[in-house]
């Protein structure tokens, strides 16, 4: 609990040198000094700051829904999913599963699957939502009726990549885990670099490639039924 009260006084402190940061009352090398961060850390806090505001994910506008993303928008709300791991607190709690190394590795892709979505978010027709407003539907109505099946593809395109690089991982599980948790990562670096099993490891890899292969195309075939077009582009 303690932990928590001081993520919040921080997080207020915080707050308030962005307000005097916006004011000009103060400069964005104060900021850091006090902050005891870096400059590119303080205009990143800036970024994720500017999610609350008239550009975030979802703004209305003559009370018509829309869907006005931009990439400085998506990297800040990554930024502010990064900050959030580096929570005391939050590392205290996944540490002591087994899982953890496995729900950190996640939630660090995470911010991929959002920018992946971004970009689908950005291509979809504005005019269908006016026109969902016009008909009399609510906002919620619009995002759930008209906005999340149009944006399945990207849905799918982004579990797809962040799967295959949490296929990949090593370092974060040898850290976190502390050589107790094995992925097929640590398996693969331990097969080629300690064992020196070079036929086992290469069955292993191969292994790894054919699931990144399935995933790709099951997303694929997820996406192409979803679209109802075989014109989607996974990359």
């Amino acid at each position: 609990m303690s932990c928590l009260i001081t993520m919040s006084q921080k997080e207020l402190h915080r707050l308030e040198l962005i307000q005097r940061i916006r004011g000009r009352s103060l400069t964005v090398v104060e900021a850091a000094a006090l902050l005891r961060l870096s400059r590119s850390q303080v205009h990143r806090l800036l970024q994720a700051n500017d999610l609350a505001g008239a550009d975030g994910l979802v703004s209305k506008k003559r009370g018509r829904p829309s869907t006005r993303l931009s990439s400085g928008t998506l990297m800040a709300l990554s930024t502010a999913i990064s900050m959030l791991l580096t929570n005391c607190w939050l590392q205290q709690k996944i540490r002591k599963f087994l899982l953890s190394s496995l729900l950190y590795r996640f939630l660090r892709r995470l911010s991929w699957l959002i920018f992946e979505q971004g970009q689908h978010l950005e291509k979809l027709d504005r005019r269908l939502l006016e026109a969902s407003a016009d008909l009399g539907a609510k906002p919620v109505s619009s995002f759930f009726g008209v906005t999340l099946p149009l944006s399945l593809p990207g849905v799918m395109t982004g579990v797809a990549l962040v799967t295959i690089l949490l296929l990949g991982e090593y370092l974060i599980p040898q850290l976190l885990g502390g050589g107790k948790v094995f992925f097929i990562g640590n398996a693969l670096v331990d097969l080629f670099l300690q064992s020196r099993n070079w036929p086992f490891g290469s069955a292993i890899a191969v292994t790894l490639v054919a699931v990144v292969v399935i995933v790709l195309m099951v997303a694929m075939r997820i996406a192409w039924k979803v679209a109802g077009t075989r014109q989607v582009d996974l990359v």
